[in-house]
């Protein structure tokens, strides 16, 4: 491993030294959008809407992850595999496909680098959903990727509708803080008529908009 400081005085930096250090800042992998809806008329293929996110690759501690951005008017659209005889559930995920040539021209990588597809899980009256060696397959091995939705397929079916789309994003947040939370109880109302009962102590008024805070009492909840 090296030591690394990043875009220094004009020197060199790849994408592993550019965005290593602003991941491990983050957790989650969708800033906003991405979500995949029905079409407009319901067929066997949905739509995964206009969004922002990053995709995670390699292993801790030489991990970091792509940013990824789509805007296209109207979403993406994927296409779901014909219903099994059995029910299935399928994954709806976008990729980076590494098998795509980073390009100079035209800028951003707008050359099909970024890729949304539905994987297959396995049919049964119990359908299980893809396992990660299914979705490898399907994208190609070295592509890393984002899950976006679950997409229930019934046996048989000939269309896609809302309720049977599971959105699984995982939105962005900041990680690795140490944030303390402080809160209070206290009762508005009659005793509860109850016979046992787990002790919580507090020991601060923050949150108490009601000034209903009393320092010396243990309340039991």
């Amino acid at each position: 491993m090296s030591k690394i400081v990043a875009n220094y005085n004009g020197g060199a930096s790849d994408e592993y030294g550019t965005f290593a250090a602003i991941n491990r800042l983050l957790t989650g992998d969708v800033i906003e959008g991405f979500q995949v809806v029905p079409n407009a008329t319901p067929n066997m293929t949905v739509k995964v809407n206009t969004g922002s996110g990053r995709v995670s690759t390699g292993t801790y501690p030489s991990s970091y992850g792509y940013f990824i951005n789509h805007d296209t008017v109207g979403g993406e659209s994927v296409t779901i595999a014909t219903a099994a005889a059995s029910p299935r559930i399928d994954y709806v995920v976008g990729y980076v496909d590494k098998g795509v040539t980073a390009a100079i021209s035209p800028v951003n990588n707008t050359n099909n680098l970024l890729k949304f597809a539905a994987v297959a899980g396995t049919p049964a009256g119990s359908p299980v959903v893809p396992t990660v060696a299914q979705i490898q397959t399907a994208i190609g091995a070295a592509n890393p990727y984002i899950i976006l939705a679950s997409i229930a397929v019934a046996a048989s079916v000939t269309s896609i509708t809302a309720p049977n789309i599971t959105d699984l994003r995982s939105f962005i947040g900041i990680g690795n803080t140490s944030k303390s939370v402080k809160f209070s109880a206290y009762s508005t109302g009659a005793t509860l008529a109850a016979t046992s009962f787990s002790k919580i102590f507090f020991q601060t008024k923050e949150f108490d908009t009601g000034s209903n805070y009393d320092a010396t009492t243990t309340i039991a909840l």
